[in-house]
């Protein structure tokens, strides 16, 4: 066994050539950065810490420490300066004869990953801290905090990827072995719980939409494995590339839609995409590299890469093609969210339902998140940093795009910590939508308010807040519909905007435009009002207590003021019902329905509530619900002609069209198609 592999992705190795100009910028940087690091680095006999600003016992401190430690050792000629740091560590912070005191993670998988790692960059050798990573990671697959909870997702990965290394230093085939049996359970697409779903969703503490932060940090981890024992990439991997990863990016971004409480730490979009690009260049082939290629366009990654990320970035896109712009319909049906990609823009909506939480709270991250999974919408564009740099800390939480509100005056929220398996799901099963093709999907949400939370889920003040919303995405426009808005106890309110820029809105009888973002259109009499500020706000006052209430609106990503009148005055969507019952749109040939309740339009007819999208050429249908079989949908349209079906789809015939029976699963699209 050797360490080879494992040194040259932290390095480099042979291939790191000191004349390219990137790679010499990125010595430089790693060597400014080990000197800055050392220059306020105690070295004093009775130290109590290695950096001042790192005082104190607690096991984050040592995670930090060894941080600053991994990067020292990344520029060479520090070695002994760093043993000696790793062996007052061996002695004063991390031994097998300690006890877990604080957040497990520190201690089984933040302490042990960096510490391997700074291990081998220096060749130390410091058998105290091996005997330590032994004690607090015996097992891949276990919690030794908690023995009797298995590992899984993401933490599973990275402690696959510790004992993997831990074998390599002590020698031990059999550590090897294990770590690599350990993965067996991660590459199984799962129905439920954590992992990855079919459908390209991924969920992590069992019930929070997660590919952008805890699904990155497995496809690092397992990608570095794999990498350091020299096995091939299993095709599953490669599916989670393109069915969960490539759908959450945009322009070296992976989107906060998908990302957790982490949306509130400093590691914001662009951090995480750096983070995915690293692990993507570990998978090779040409399709990922041109994905790869894709990502690091701006050359921003290039700019702040390590020399071996760079080394590993050539090698990626080295004679992978260039790609177009990404035109797609993502409906994750398993994790409560949809994406819309139309190449210079990307449109989301982040839901909840009775099967994954509104929102996660924990370790004093996202406390103010309560709106973040009722419906938010998000809306990437040419401005690369609307998201990063403090959005999250100055945005107004009652009032995020897409979401259905009370008002912070009645009915204020508790910035609570600790929602980890407890936040609110709610009783509302419908949730989800249907994707026809790469230009065109529904999604929708029944949702009932839930009640303030406090720490650890414990209820606060009730909410009698409910109602329905659907999106319905045709090429470059969004209609969004809001029905049965009901409340006994508050001022309810629908944002459709709330965008961080100094323009203001100029509008017109039935729409309004934003400079650099795009238009909206008001087709319905509606109460709306514009707010101009740090943040441009567009929104629907319900009034107090609203009893049925709707809303329509359609959002124009792009389009310029003349454009977007343009279109109001010759719309091409035309709402056909908006109740809490039914909500269709018509947009040229296409019917898009949300049933909520079985139900006829124009020529369809539903006889279970279902989210159905009729094109010229398709039919796709999903049952949101995920508690229905079979599924009936009758198209009366004369002389369709069936050209394919997916299985589990019956198609027979009506004196005037079509019935087709679904046997419905996983809140999955179904689609029949016919001769155009």
């Amino acid at each position: 066994m050797t360490t080879r592999r494992w040194l040259d992705l932290l390095t480099g190795g042979d291939a790191a050539d000191p004349t390219d100009p990137l790679i010499a910028a990125a010595v430089e940087r790693a060597e400014r950065r080990a000197t800055t690091l050392l220059s306020t680095m105690d070295r004093s006999p009775g130290r109590t810490s290695l950096w001042p600003d790192l005082a104190g016992p607690g096991i984050e401190q040592t995670t930090a420490s060894l941080s600053r430690l991994r990067a020292i050792a990344l520029s060479p000629g520090h070695q002994d300066t760093v043993t000696e740091a790793l062996e007052w560590i061996s002695r004063n912070r991390y031994r097998e004869d300690m006890d877990e005191v604080g957040n497990w993670w520190e201690w089984e998988i933040g302490v042990p990953n960096l510490l391997l790692d700074t291990l081998v960059l220096t060749g130390a050798r410091v058998p105290a801290l091996l005997r330590a990573v032994r004690r607090f990671v015996p097992d891949p697959t276990r919690r030794t905090a908690n023995p009797s909870e298995e590992e899984t997702g993401a933490n599973r990965a990275d402690k696959a990827y510790i004992h993997l290394r831990r074998g390599l230093l002590t020698d031990d085939a059999k550590l090897v072995e294990q770590a690599r049996r350990a993965l067996d359970q991660v590459f199984e697409y799962v129905t439920t719980g954590d992992g990855f779903y079919r459908d390209g969703s991924f969920v992590q503490h069992q019930r929070h939409a997660y590919t952008g932060t805890y699904g990155v940090v497995l496809l690092s981890s397992v990608a570095r494995t794999l990498a350091v024992l020299g096995d091939p990439i299993p095709e599953t991997v490669r599916r989670w590339v393109f069915d969960s990863f490539e759908p959450i990016t945009f322009r070296g971004q992976v989107m906060a839609f998908v990302r957790g409480r982490s949306i509130t730490r400093s590691t914001d979009d662009h951090a995480w995409g750096r983070q995915l690009v690293s692990a993507l260049t570990l998978l090779p082939g040409k399709r990922i590299g041109s994905l790869v290629g894709s990502l690091t366009q701006s050359g921003v990654y290039q700019r702040t890469a390590s020399v071996a990320e760079l080394v590993l970035l050539r090698k990626a896109i080295a004679g992978a093609p260039s790609r177009g712009p990404v035109i797609s319909h993502h409906t994750f049906a398993s994790m409560d969210r949809v994406v819309h990609h139309r190449g210079g823009w990307v449109f989301a909506v982040a839901a909840r339902s009775n099967r994954i939480n509104g929102y996660e709270s924990g370790n004093g991250e996202n406390l103010r998140g309560w709106y973040t999974g009722e419906g938010m919408t998000y809306l990437y564009n040419s401005d690369l940093t609307h998201y990063s740099g403090g959005y999250w800390a100055t945005i107004d939480p009652y009032r995020l795009p897409g979401t259905t509100t009370a008002t912070e005056a009645t009915h204020p929220r508790t910035a609570a910590d600790h929602l980890w398996f407890d936040g609110f799901r709610g009783p509302d099963a419908w949730v989800g939508g249907a994707t026809l093709d790469r230009d065109t999907g529904s999604f929708g949400m029944r949702f009932t308010a839930g009640p303030d939370q406090l720490d650890h889920g414990r209820p606060g003040a009730p909410n009698s807040l409910r109602g329905t919303k659907s999106w319905f995405m045709f090429d470059d426009e969004i209609v969004a519909l809001g029905a049965g808005i009901t409340s006994e106890d508050g001022e309810i309110i629908t944002t459709v905007e709330n965008r961080r820029t100094s323009s203001a809105f100029t509008t017109g009888p039935g729409w309004a435009h934003l400079a650099g973002v795009g238009g909206y259109l008001f087709p319905a009499d509606s109460r709306v009002r514009t707010e101009h500020g740090a943040f441009a706000v567009l929104l629907f006052d319900h009034g107090r207590n609203p009893r049925s209430a709707t809303y329509e609106y359609v959002l124009l990503p792009g389009l310029t003021a003349a454009e977007t009148e343009a279109r109001a005055k010759a719309p091409k969507s035309l709402v056909l019902h908006n109740n809490a019952r039914v909500q269709a749109v018509r947009h040229g040939d296409t019917l898009a329905v949300n049933f909520y309740e079985p139900g006829a339009v124009e020529d369809l007819r539903s006889a279970n509530p279902a989210a159905v999208v009729l094109g010229r050429s398709a039919l796709a249908i999903s049952d949101p619900t995920r508690s229905q079989e079979p599924l009936v949908v009758d198209v009366f349209r004369p002389g369709l002609r069936v050209t394919g079906a997916d299985p589990g789809v019956l198609v027979t015939r009506l004196p005037r069209g079509l019935r087709v029976t679904v046997d419905a699963a996983e809140g999955r699209t179904y689609r029949v198609l016919f001769e155009r």
